[in-house]
């Protein structure tokens, strides 16, 4: 537990620098990338420091005590998250081992990752285009942020659809043995020739099995850098399986925190599909670049939205009367 000998208050600029910290250091900063034996001990440092925190609140009135508010979000998240992971590995894996890599699991479990959302205080709005709920088989590409994928953009896994990811997922402790067992492709990107082979498994499992398949074509998380440049795996898989690719955007998650009582909003939309006719394995890269421009128009769009939204929330919370006509542009 930190030491406090000159006790100092946590001012806007200390939790910005932390913030900032986080995202160049993301294995410094408190998501779902701890170990149970750390997690375990930041639990315990969290509970520690909030009875020192409500000591001092006593002793000195003019102590903030929305800083004690905030470490007890912290410890109820985290006592939280813990129960669910631990309810997931048991009951998840015993159910999915009924029927293991059943297609229809990815979709169950992906909603109820999803629900966390609203323990982590966020107002998320999914939205689906019609052309998008069409019957029928996809190739999902989505923008990968961060660990906050895990209850925002899995709110959007559709019905029958496979994600895949790195072999490396399935060493992650308790969401990797969940992965494999829910039917998830696994491929070796460090090996071209291990990769191109799957691919062409990808597109077997398509035909063949009547699936969709969800990947994130920037191969790694943008952390705020906007949507990185995108890999043709997700591209080379739709034009040799002659799928529709449809692109799923979630706005930025940069602001959210698990110190929060309030992360505010954000919103993942289902875009309309995009066609590979006209496009065959020498315009790949060409159509790789369509879809990243389609869906950077896209999240510019929904981050101005969403900032307006926000604004808009902090003033009715502090009491501003806002105009009849409130401003959409």
């Amino acid at each position: 537990m930190k030491k406090w000998p000159n006790f100092k208050m946590v001012t806007n600029s200390d939790i910005t620098f932390a913030q900032a910290r986080s995202n160049h250091h993301p294995k410094e900063c408190l998501g779902f990338k701890y170990p149970p034996v750390i997690l375990k001990e930041m639990v315990l440092e969290a509970w520690l420091e909030s009875i020192v925190f409500q000591a001092r609140r006593h002793a000195y009135p003019s102590f903030d005590s929305s800083i004690l508010g905030e470490k007890m979000y912290l410890i109820l998240r985290l006592l939280v998250v813990t129960v669910f992971a631990i309810i997931m590995l048991v009951f998840g894996c015993g159910y999915c081992l009924f029927s293991p890599k059943n297609p229809k699991h990815v979709h169950r479990f992906g909603l109820l990752f999803g629900k966390l959302s609203y323990l982590f205080g966020i107002k998320l709005d999914l939205r689906q285009s019609e052309a998008s709920k069409a019957i029928g088989t996809f190739v999902y590409v989505s923008n990968h942020q961060s660990s906050w994928d895990l209850v925002t953009v899995s709110n959007a896994v559709r019905p029958r659809t496979v994600t895949v990811g790195k072999r490396s997922l399935a060493f992650i402790p308790i969401f990797g043995t969940l992965y494999w067992l829910t039917g998830n492709i696994l491929i070796d990107r460090n090996n071209r020739n291990k990769a191109m082979s799957t691919i062409g498994q990808v597109i077997k499992k398509i035909r063949e099995n009547n699936v969709s398949v969800w990947l994130f074509p920037e191969g790694t998380r943008s952390r705020g850098r906007g949507i990185l440049p995108f890999k043709t795996g997700a591209f080379h898989i739709a034009v040799g399986a002659g799928v529709s690719i449809v692109p799923i955007v979630c706005s930025s998650t940069g602001h959210l925190s698990l110190l929060l009582g309030n992360n505010g909003h954000i919103i993942v939309e289902i875009m309309d599909p995009i066609s590979i006719k006209g496009y065959g394995k020498e315009q790949v890269r060409k159509l790789s670049r369509y879809c990243h421009d389609v869906m950077a128009i896209k999240l510019a769009e929904l981050d101005a939205e969403v900032a307006k939204l926000n604004k808009k929330g902090a003033m009715i919370k502090s009491g501003v009367q806002i105009p009849e006509q409130y401003p959409d542009d």
